[in-house]
């Protein structure tokens, strides 16, 4: 029983933790974008502002149509490989993005960032196939309350970074990700 109640815990920590790197990740970036969209176009702010909110919709809209798509992989290939392709594919995503020298990289970034961050099916399924009944509300509390501080922290972490360049904030999320995946596939590897 100790064993299954660790074994849970685990999944959820990790859950929880690909849940706040998704909109960390998101947030880390927000400052930034306007700043950088000027850089790679010349635009005005108010242009770059809009173009920003084009980026943000493109991102929105690929987690709408990926998120069905990653729950059935999850469901076929298992809920830790997908939550670990994602992150490290996140990973890849901003580091790409932080070196972008035109604006369709952005896009691409956002639309590749957008069918990977569609990852809360996944996390909430892993949650539900290792916690009891009773015990699903809290652990579904604990994911959402993960997505309000990643647009807490993200940010937060995003603004202190901008302060070392417009592309650091790119980064610094890269670097989270990448921890996320290294700490996410040893500590979760012998649970799942």
């Amino acid at each position: 029983m100790k064993d299954i109640r660790q074994r849970s815990r685990r999944v959820v920590g990790f859950a929880s933790a690909t849940i706040l790197i998704d909109l960390a990740g998101l947030g880390i970036i927000l400052p930034v974008m306007p700043e950088l969209i000027f850089e790679l176009t010349g635009a005005s702010i108010g242009e770059a502002s809009a173009i920003g909110g084009w980026l943000l919709f493109s991102y929105a809209a690929m987690q709408f149509l990926f998120s069905p798509v990653v729950g059935h992989l999850s469901d076929r290939l298992g809920r830790r490989p997908v939550l670990l392709a994602a992150i490290g594919g996140l990973a890849v995503n901003y580091a790409l993005m932080a070196i972008a020298p035109s604006l369709l990289w952005l896009f691409v970034g956002r639309l590749f960032s957008g069918a990977l961050g569609a990852t809360y099916p996944v996390a909430a399924a892993s949650v539900a196939d290792v916690t009891e009944p009773e015990e699903r509300v809290k652990q579904f509390g604990v994911l959402h309350a993960m997505i309000g501080l990643g647009l807490i922290l993200g940010p937060l972490l995003g603004g202190l970074a901008a302060g070392h360049g417009v592309r650091a904030p790119f980064w610094v999320a890269a670097c989270i990700a990448t921890a996320t995946l290294i700490a996410g596939y040893l500590e979760v590897a012998r649970f799942v």
